[in-house]
């Protein structure tokens, strides 16, 4: 059964007899074993070792998700990843012990689930994150030991930031975002065990077919590529949206700065042309970050050897445009109420299920 498939099942099942969809993801295990598939960004390329020194992998429960490094000690996440979904709908993070963050590494199958990783001794959920409809989807996870240094930093942007990176999306620029993760590689494809990339173009928020008083525009940014069928899928959840910061660009971080984290995406599908992608946008929970970080938040220049806007780097295959489906002819309201749910779903969808080898 695909995603979407699955998704509207369990919506119905959810309208029709008042149960919580959290609930449907609340399975546990008692030790730490790698899923039996993997996950990735869909229509992207492999990331090359050092190319995403940033990322980690993140295992919180039964769960798979990504993460930015953004201190030695500091990982920045989806609050969904960490979320234990209790059923009277208190939102609480999982935990430390159940959680562990694996760095340094662009292929799952180098990677022994079972005697690596970092603990995690705090977790973090944002405090007034929404679980309906994933406002304030952020956590930060404290790790017991500090991260190694092939494993870099990279900045957040500030809130005045914020307003430059508005106005060039406003600018019609393309492939200004850069997002990787070991998500699926489609709705209904598995990938390769490799962590992989693509790049988004930013899309301004009175664009944003999202954007409304449930989901407004200083909580999220919309990402999307509408000539070409890529994006964010299953697994990506927590992952990093990187923007160049123009000013900066000769800098040894070279101006990469955290712009996003993986939130949500359509229901329908993942890496659609006719649908963004939508990112928990950083600079609005920058207040939040520098509090809830020991000492606050220091801003650490890593130097990375790679340029992830070089053009070469942007010629991905071509893939056929996505065709959106006739509505059902149901009443407007019915239609509404089953998205709104839909859209809770397939946020959880965006971290993957954590299986036990069978």
């Amino acid at each position: 059964m695909s995603v979407y498939s699955l998704s509207v099942f369990l919506a119905l099942n959810v309208v029709l007899s008042g149960i919580s969809y959290a609930e449907l993801n609340t399975q546990q295990v008692d030790k730490m074993t790698p899923p039996t598939v993997s996950p990735y960004i869909v229509a992207g390329k492999p990331a090359q070792n050092g190319e995403v020194p940033w990322q980690v992998y993140l295992v919180a429960g039964n769960f798979t998700c990504g993460g930015a490094v953004i201190s030695r000690e500091y990982i920045l996440t989806a609050a969904h990843c960490v979320d234990s979904n209790h059923k009277d709908g208190k939102v609480e993070a999982i935990e430390p012990s159940r959680i562990r963050v694996y760095a340094g590494f662009t292929y799952r199958g180098a990677v022994n689930f079972n005697n690596s990783g970092y603990q995690v001794s705090e977790a973090h959920i944002y405090t007034d994150y929404k679980e309906a409809n994933l406002r304030g989807d952020l956590a930060l996870l404290k790790l017991s030991t500090s991260l190694p240094e092939s494993v870099k930093p990279i900045r957040l942007l500030p809130p005045s930031k914020q307003v430059e990176l508005d106005s060039e999306f406003k600018s019609g620029k393309t492939k200004n975002l850069f997002v990787s993760g070991w998500g699926k590689t489609g709705t209904d494809l598995q990938n390769d065990g490799h962590l992989y990339r693509t790049h988004l173009t930013g899309i301004p928020d009175y664009q944003c077919s999202w954007m409304d008083h449930d989901y407004p525009g200083y909580a999220h940014i919309c990402a999307s590529d509408p000539r070409r069928a890529t994006g964010t899928c299953s697994g990506d959840s927590g992952g990093p949206l990187v923007w160049q910061d123009p000013s900066h660009t000769a800098d040894a971080d070279r101006g990469y700065r955290v712009v996003g984290i993986v939130s949500f995406g359509s229901a329908e599908g993942c890496g659609l042309t006719y649908r963004e992608d939508v990112f928990t946008q950083v600079s609005s929970y920058f207040n939040w970050i520098d509090k809830t970080i020991e000492g606050g938040y220091q801003s650490t220049e890593s130097r990375f050897t790679v340029d992830i806007f070089d053009p070469d780097e942007m010629d991905y295959p071509s893939t056929p445009l996505s065709v959106q489906s006739e509505p059902q002819n149901q009443s407007a309201g019915a239609i509404q109420w089953v998205l709104f749910v839909l859209i809770g779903l397939f946020g959880l969808q965006r971290r993957r299920s954590f299986k036990l080898p069978s």
